[in-house]
């Protein structure tokens, strides 16, 4: 089952600069990660595209990642954009490999994301989950908050 948008409403504006910028965690990166984002992953580094005016101050960012939900071995293909003050702007689920997962592709789920400012997400309170897919919203999640947990810490207070 896959999907292939757009993330139109994302478009950098004429002027931008963009670059991919990766930042390669350390242990105590993870550590920082897990103290203020509640972040468990298990990566090695985070990439994204950033986006930054002629001055060289940040418009945003854009993170691909490819996540697994375990429990009925669906893989996620998910793109995040954030604004320039890292709040989120869109989540796009580009493919999913997995029936049951297919509700997280919904407006109504992913629309909840939009304008979150800078704090780790928790399903079912700051976002409302999909019944039967509630894997597949952590999962999405997970994507949304290691973005801002990344934008966050390398871009807005240059820590990593």
């Amino acid at each position: 089952v896959g999907r292939y948008p757009t993330l139109s409403a994302s478009n950098p504006p004429k002027d931008a600069k963009l670059s991919k910028t990766t930042f390669h965690l350390t242990p105590e990166n993870k550590k920082a990660l897990a103290a203020k984002w509640k972040w468990k992953g298990d990566i090695k580094s985070i990439s994204m595209i950033l986006a930054k005016d002629n001055s060289g101050k940040a418009m945003g960012s854009v993170y691909f990642t490819t996540l697994y939900a375990t429990e009925h071995e669906c893989v996620h293909h998910i793109a995040v954009a954030l604004n320039g003050d890292g709040s989120v702007k869109e989540v796009v689920i580009l493919e999913l490999f997995c029936e049951r997962a297919m509700p997280v592709a919904a407006k109504s789920f992913l629309g909840q994301f939009r304008k979150k400012k800078m704090k780790p997400l928790i399903l079912n309170s700051d976002i409302n989950g999909v019944t039967e897919a509630t894997e597949s919203c952590l999962v999405v999640i997970e994507a949304v908050n290691t973005a801002m947990a990344g934008y966050s810490s390398y871009v807005l207070e240059k820590s990593l």
